[in-house]
């Protein structure tokens, strides 16, 4: 696994290291029990790491420059994008995978950019995840014609773990999550709404695509490679995971401001495989202004 450093010009030699350093937990699966045991029974069973990105994102307006950290301007490049690669595998291209266009989840929504012009357009139901409630509420009007729900669901959360990924079966959907809801909701609209980071989402539906988009470096590894499985086992027949993010052409990088980390490519597949995730297809998104890191769209399965 690669080197890396932060944004405060530390340097790791592995990334074990750096989880180490920012958690405070050694990463070995008996030893981060052992350690996790020990934190819950002091009250601090809440990485700092979590509790740090909270703060920055409350401290982010509610709009779209906002939750694209100033650079609203690339909005239409990069919908473009991701409703082609989309549309690869909702018209059958992608021999074996083929998903329906009935649900989508929006993992990291914001205040619904994403919904709103990407999954909207193509899926006849969609829902939100996103754990800052002042995006929820902004959500709720940007989206406003579309929803159906009168109220934000705090969804159903596993006892926060740091430890070792987690292999216990999703909870089936209930009868009612078959299909979209029914009529008269609009053809294409919003269900429901969960206040609620990734790391302690528990799925009620399954879905024909979950689509996570630059927020999955919020996650430790241990934690996306959890989520990745919850994810696959809530995936409707010919359902897709896709993950659009930054990535890192040689080191990782830890930005100590906003608490993520920008993983590599090879990390990133690393973590797929041992989730158990298959890579279908991965792009690099053109077009983005030469000064960002470079983005990738994986689909998983």
């Amino acid at each position: 696994m690669s080197t890396g450093s932060d944004t405060e010009g530390r340097s790791y030699t592995n990334i074990d290291e750096m989880w180490e350093h920012e958690l405070a937990l050694p990463q070995g699966k008996k030893a981060a029990k052992k350690a996790k045991a020990k934190a819950r029974a002091e009250g601090k069973d809440v990485p700092a790491w979590y509790t740090k990105a909270v703060d920055y994102w409350m401290s982010v307006p509610a709009t779209d420059d906002g939750m694209l950290g100033g650079l609203s301007q690339i909005s239409d490049t990069d919908v473009k994008t991701s409703t082609s690669f989309l549309r690869y595998f909702l018209d059958g291209k992608y021999e074996g995978r083929h998903p329906s266009h009935m649900r989508a989840l929006d993992c990291g929504a914001g205040i619904g950019r994403v919904t709103r012009l990407l999954l909207l357009p193509l899926f006849e139901e969609v829902d939100l995840l996103e754990q800052n409630p002042n995006f929820i509420a902004q959500a709720r009007v940007e989206l406003a014609p579309h929803i159906i729900a009168q109220h934000t669901a705090y969804a159903p959360s596993d006892t926060h773990t740091t430890s070792e990924p987690d292999t216990s079966a999703t909870p089936s959907p209930t009868p009612s999550d078959a299909s979209p809801s029914p009529s008269p909701s609009p053809v294409h609209h919003v269900a429901d709404l969960y206040c609620c980071g990734m790391q302690d989402f528990i799925f009620s539906k399954q879905y024909d695509v979950i689509w996570i988009q630059w927020v999955i470096g919020h996650l430790t590894d241990v934690d996306l490679i959890n989520f990745m499985g919850r994810c696959q086992r809530s995936l409707r027949p010919g359902g897709i995971v896709c993950i659009k993010d930054n990535y890192c052409r040689r080191e990782f990088v830890v930005d100590k401001q906003d608490s993520s980390v920008t993983r590599t490519d090879e990390h990133f597949r690393t973590l797929f495989e041992q989730a158990g995730v298959k890579v279908l297809k991965a792009l690099v998104q053109p077009l983005f202004p030469k000064e960002l890191f470079p983005v990738m769209i994986y689909a998983l399965a």
